[in-house]
């Protein structure tokens, strides 16, 4: 019985390792398959050459062959060859010279045709490895040099360094080596003259004394040297980021940059507009620890939070960088998951660095674009302090007196996904700053309100000075997206000349009016901030909607609007209609343009109340419903409630991420709203009353999906049920979500070279390819990062990296057409990190298949001894 099982247990381990193998032989080629050392035939630099020894690396989908030995044309341990793997095809370059060891080397195109893994072909030249591939033996008059190269102050293995080899008399290379991960600070350069030679790493930095060394290679034998290399100097340089909602990198400009070195010296830069900064220090202590506080070089804003900071200004506070190189790089994220914060920051803090980080980045655009487009200069009460995760007020409000946004902890208020970021959080609350610090405030404030008149209270206040306010910080925010549509939780078109919003009707008792169907009645009223909004708009953007005949530059906008005497709809009307006065760009017009204009806005005294202007009525007032306790406290616009649309997935389908929506008018045009993120399934939508429909696709990679239809009547009905029953959500609706019938990509790669980062995978012939990198995670879908690539190649290099250990993540779909895609194929970057055991993957699978086969063995006779054996712990088993 027990022969039995054993021979059960082997043959099973033969076959499972066989089906393995085969598998693996009818799988696409990869790179990596090509791996290890080749013979060259017909390999010709000057003349015909016996066969070379080569070594084959993959560099994610990039293959390089490197000669044993060198030649007249590339010098031992140089390039010979390199190219990336497409199919069977290797598309690549020959690396020759005029020679001998003539300088420069430059490339020559070639293209290689993968026969099998033994085997490649181009033209007359034929690279073969196995059995009967044997290369010209070494000649017994010459000899080799192996070099190793430690860092000195680690003891570990130097990589992604030049090594170079020179005769001791002399100035051109005859042996070169760009030493990866891979090479684990090792190279052998061999076929070389008897005599005296210098190696050395080139690189400014280390110091002289341990970069280089004297080595005599001697006929026949191999010499050994080690470069134990040292720093003297150090340069600290570093790219700061944030990201937002979209999983996208955003650059952290013009912040200071403490670094304090383990000497006590420390030193303050400030990132540039690409959130780069750089130092140098003429000696190299220990270490250095990096400090960043979210405050701006010119003092315009400072970001804190309650959250950890304790009203602090938030601030990023690396770990203990080891100065391990010449060229330390220290580029670090506001994120929770940057991986060199330091222990202090808890992950209270950690969250205030990355919605803070965002907080900043976004107001920061806001201030820069007054600044540049409209010169704004900033004078009043600066810095504009945020004070985030406030956790005694509710919503985003912007205070005059003293310069400050709060923004509440409550209702996702302060987190960087937050539904209304950036136009109705940063972009408008500076807005408000903006009026507040320039002319059209009196430099120093902001118009106040009359007694009982409510902020947002529109057209229930007693004149339009609120709704101007509000209006303008609106309308900033179109102007530094530099489109109509305005984000604020719900997307909504600010090109559309009819700005409404729904109420449930109440009487005089404060109850719901109801109809004869027992439904709440629903009245409609102007939305007049954003109507404010949708006239500046008008009076900035082209010519290009009914009643709209006025385009402004940016320069004569500001110049109308930047003035004390503005504070209402008629001061603004007044301020227009000055220079315009009589202005007809359509002559059989009845009104000029600039009251064209204010009527299309509904900007008029509508006297008989029947919706439309007629002569004698107005213009130039916040009068259209004919209705006949100051503080300088600016909200954002208050959320769109019981508005929410929960998109739920059929079983089996993930979640969508985000969501297309748009809206379509009965004249045939259509207002495209982009993408917006679904959060936790939901998504605020509201739709326009004179639209047809509102339209919402789901997006969900690998998946079609049936686009979501919502009427305004159906919208209105449902929404004022929604109200009424206290429900947030209007509408729940199934998603109807079709498999796409086009794998995803496979066999995903990636590696580094001098050139860059090389990420490759695999895909069928003729298909189109998406690269995605995202912030925080492998995109989920193409909206949910940032698009580096598309096209046929099966393959892409980056090359934008300043800082090759920190973490990057990215995910390749296959282009289906009409906007569908495949699921992804997600990779990341350090892929292998902190694995140093370079285990091919058959011993992999025999360790696994031997363990599982122990297993089952310690089962089958563990029976008999388990009341005298305790088994082992986890714990034990860890120790």
């Amino acid at each position: 019985m027990l022969r039995s099982i054993l021979l059960v247990l082997v043959l099973g381990l033969i076959s499972s390792v066989f089906a393995l193998a085969v598998a693996q032989d009818e799988a696409p080629i990869t790179a990596q398959d090509l791996e290890g050392d080749w013979v060259g035939y017909g390999y010709t630099c000057r003349g015909a050459e016996p066969p070379q020894l080569m070594t084959l690396k993959a560099i994610g989908p990039k293959v390089i062959m490197t000669k044993t030995r060198g030649d007249d044309c590339v010098p031992s341990g140089h390039r010979t060859w390199e190219g990336t793997l497409n199919g069977n095809t290797i598309n690549g370059v020959f690396y020759v010279s005029n020679g001998p060891l003539a300088r420069p080397i430059f490339t020559m195109s070639s293209t290689f045709t993968v026969i099998s893994k033994n085997e490649m072909r181009s033209g007359a030249t034929v690279f073969k490895r196995g059995e009967g591939a044997e290369a010209e033996p070494i000649p017994d008059e010459l000899g080799a040099v192996a070099v190793t190269v430690v860092n000195a102050r680690t003891g570990k293995p130097v990589r992604y360094q030049k090594l170079i080899l020179m005769p001791a008399d002399g100035t051109v290379e005859v042996g070169s080596a760009f030493l990866t991960r891979k090479d684990k600070g090792k190279k052998t350069f061999e076929a070389l003259e008897p005599g005296q030679y210098r190696v050395f790493i080139r690189g400014d930095g280390w110091t002289e004394a341990s970069r280089e060394a004297m080595v005599t290679i001697k006929a026949g034998k191999t010499a050994k040297v080690t470069l134990n290399l040292d720093v003297g100097k150090v340069e600290v340089v570093g790219i700061l980021k944030g990201y937002n909602a979209n999983n996208r990198f955003e650059r952290v400009k013009r912040v200071p940059v403490k670094v304090l070195f383990s000497d006590q010296h420390e030193e303050t830069v400030y990132t540039n507009d690409r959130g780069y900064y750089s130092l140098s220090y003429d000696k190299a202590p220990e270490f250095f620890i990096v400090e960043v506080p979210l405050r701006s070089e010119k003092k315009e804003i400072d970001v804190r939070s309650r959250r950890g900071f304790a009203g602090q200004t938030v601030t990023l506070k690396s770990k203990r960088i080891e100065i391990e190189e010449p060229r330390e790089i220290a580029s670090l994220r506001f994120a929770k998951t940057e991986r060199r914060l330091s222990s202090t920051l808890n992950p209270a803090r950690k969250q205030s660095l990355e919605d803070g980080g965002a907080f900043y980045i976004n107001t920061l655009k806001a201030a820069d674009f007054a600044r540049d487009k409209l010169n704004a200069n900033y004078n009043h009460k600066l810095p504009v302090e945020v004070q985030m995760w406030n956790r005694s007020t509710s919503g985003v409000f912007y205070m005059s007196s003293d310069s400050s946004i709060t923004v509440a902890a409550s209702g996702n208020n302060s987190l960087r996904t937050n539904s209304s970021s950036p136009d109705n959080r940063e972009y408008h609350e500076f807005g408000h700053h903006l009026h507040a610090d320039m002319a059209m405030s009196g430099e120093n404030g902001l118009p106040g309100r009359a007694n009982g008149d409510q902020n947002h209270g529109g057209i229930d206040n007693s004149n339009s000075s609120d709704s101007y306010v509000e209006g303008f910080a609106e309308f900033f925010a179109l102007w530094v997206n530099g489109n109509s549509v305005y984000k604020w939780g719900s997307s909504t078109d600010l090109e559309n000349n009819v700005q409404n919003y729904r109420r449930v009707k109440r009487d005089a008792r404060g109850q719901v009016v109801r109809n004869a169907a027992g439904r709440p009645v629903v009245e409609t009223v102007m939305r007049e901030e954003f109507q404010v909004a949708a006239l500046l708009w008008d009076l900035l953007d082209s010519a290009a909607d009914t009643g709209d005949n006025i385009d402004l530059t940016d320069k004569n906008m500001w110049a109308v609007i930047n003035r004390v005497s503005v504070k209402d709809i008629p001061s603004l009307y007044k301020e227009v209609r000055g220079p315009l006065r009589g202005r007809k760009t359509n002559a059989s017009q009845v009104l000029d343009d600039v009251d064209t204009l204010f009527v299309t806005h509904r900007f008029y005294s509508d006297t008989n109340g029947n919706g439309a202007w007629n002569a004698g009525e107005q213009i130039g007032v916040a009068d259209f419903y004919h209705k006949a306790g100051s503080t300088t406290v600016r909200s954002q616009h208050p959320p769109l409630e019981n508005s929410d649309l929960e998109l739920v997935s059929p079983d089996g389908v993930p979640q969508a991420a985000y969501a297309r929506t748009y809206v379509q008018y009965p004249d045939g045009s259509m207002v495209d709203f982009g993408e917006q993120q679904v959060v936790d399934g939901r998504l605020i939508v509201e739709v326009p009353e004179n639209a047809e429909a509102l339209y919402v696709e789901p997006i969900i990679a690998g998946y079609v999906v049936e686009p979501i239809r919502i009427t305004p009547e159906a919208y209105e009905a449902a929404w004022a049920e929604a109200v009424i029953s206290g429900n947030a959500v209007f509408q729940s609706t199934t998603l109807d979500a079709q498999p796409i019938e086009v794998d995803a990509p496979t066999d995903a790669t990636i590696g580094r070279d001098q050139d860059g980062l090389w990420i490759g995978w695999q895909g069928d012939a003729g298909q189109r390819f998406i690269l995605v990198e995202g912030a925080e995670r492998s995109p989920l879908s193409v909206q949910d990062g940032e698009i580096l690539y598309q096209g046929a190649d099966p393959y892409f290099l980056v090359t934008d990296i300043l800082d090759y250990e920190a973490l990057r993540f990215y995910s390749i779909f296959v282009d289906a057409g009409n906007g569908a895609v495949s699921a992804p194929l997600m990779i990341s970057w350090p892929e292998d990190y902190g694995d140093e055991s370079g285990m091919p993957w058959w011993l992999y699978i025999i360790i696994a298949l031997m363990a599982g086969g122990s297993l089952f063995w310690f089962f089958i006779l563990g029976r008999r001894k388990k009341d005298d054996d305790e088994p082992e712990t986890i714990e034990d088993e860890m120790i």
